[in-house]
């Protein structure tokens, strides 16, 4: 049945007034228009209610809602990833408080360790005969133990560093390959080994330290740092700190230890007996200095690199003659040389049972 404009507009005030005042029922407005069926009033209001809120959202500014990832979406629970960074926080206190407290304790002296570094295994200019002969000689030398002291391989992956891998002879992984035979080898008698900077570019660009990935596999009771060793050498009753880094701070033309020297004089948080460095390719050698009134002892690693184009290139002095170089450690007294086959032939003649 049809209805007039003025029977709908009728029809929605009196329900909408019924709302108003809480009435549920419809029976009212149904006895105001008996010639209509019920369905069909509530039809009306239905239209009625439904066009007149259409008609006032139009005459409203717009209003919008968002959905999906929005900002106010945390994505991480701001009191979980602060127990999770505390926890981080707290294993590396730990372990930094274990970091002073590394110690080697030999069993009795005298012992030698020879500190070996810069092999850039890869490179065509290595000496890869002499290094297996000074890797024969430590296996086979009673208390003669090594120390790898950094830039194990060229490994040549970043920057302009990059275009030199155009005239090399042997591949990234395969300069690998070459390294994990010498820990291999040196496995049994390695104490310690601290990452060179050649060593790091894997980790600078990775975040993966494969170097001290492979110490692991070959010999999980090593001591390994990427940077920097401070540790107690205790043999006998006597016991010496040591400090092994393959870079230090400072450089003198004149001084190949000024590094150690400088770090002896003023770094006083790290006092150490023993310092050893790399990296510079200029000289194997071995140097007592006067470190605050006793004697200090400075070892600078040679390398097994005999034709550099770098430093032929730069202009670098020509270096001496030795790579690795020993110390060794009695009761009451260090002394070194940069000649490893004499420290053999003295380990040989004091454990001659052993050689």
């Amino acid at each position: 049945m049809s209805t007039t404009s003025s029977e709908r507009e009728k029809i929605y005030w009196l329900r909408l007034e019924h709302e108003k005042e809480g009435i549920t029922s419809w029976k009212a407005i149904y006895e105001k228009f008996p010639h209509l069926k019920k369905n069909d009033i509530r039809r009306i209001y239905s239209r009625e209610k439904k066009k007149r809120e259409k008609a006032r959202r139009l005459l409203e500014a717009p209003s919008y809602i968002t959905q999906g990832d929005t900002i106010g979406e945390d994505d991480f629970d701001e009191e979980e990833l602060w127990e999770q960074a505390t926890a981080i926080s707290r294993k590396i206190k730990e372990r930094n408080g274990r970091k002073n407290e590394k110690e080697i304790i030999f069993s009795h002296a005298p012992v030698c360790i020879v500190f070996m570094a810069d092999l850039h295994l890869g490179d065509k200019a290595v000496d890869y005969e002499r290094l297996d002969r000074d890797i024969r000689t430590i296996l086979s030398t009673p208390g003669m133990f090594v120390a790898l002291v950094g830039d194990l391989l060229n490994n040549y992956i970043i920057g302009r560093l990059k275009a030199i891998r155009i005239v090399s002879e042997l591949s990234v992984p395969q300069e690998w390959v070459l390294a994990r035979r010498v820990l291999r080898l040196l496995a049994p008698k390695l104490l310690l080994s601290v990452a060179g900077n050649h060593d790091l570019w894997t980790n600078a660009l990775t975040g993966v330290d494969f170097l001290k990935e492979i110490h692991a596999q070959l010999n999980p009771d090593i001591m390994y740092a990427k940077y920097e060793h401070k540790l107690g050498v205790r043999v006998g009753s006597s016991l010496y700190q040591m400090r092994v880094r393959h870079k230090w701070k400072g450089y003198s033309q004149y001084n190949p230890t000024h590094g150690i020297e400088w770090a002896a004089k003023f770094d006083k948080g790290r006092d150490f007996d023993i310092g050893v460095a790399a990296h510079t390719h200029v000289s194997g050698l071995y140097r007592q200095f006067n470190n605050g009134g006793k004697t200090g002892h400075a070892v600078v690693c040679g390398s097994y690199v005999f034709d550099d184009d770098y430093a032929n290139m730069i202009g670098f002095p020509e270096p001496n003659e030795s790579a690795s170089v020993a110390i060794v450690i009695d009761d009451k007294s260090v002394f070194g040389t940069n000649c490893l086959e004499s420290a053999a032939d003295y380990m040989k003649a004091v454990y001659p049972m052993s050689s």
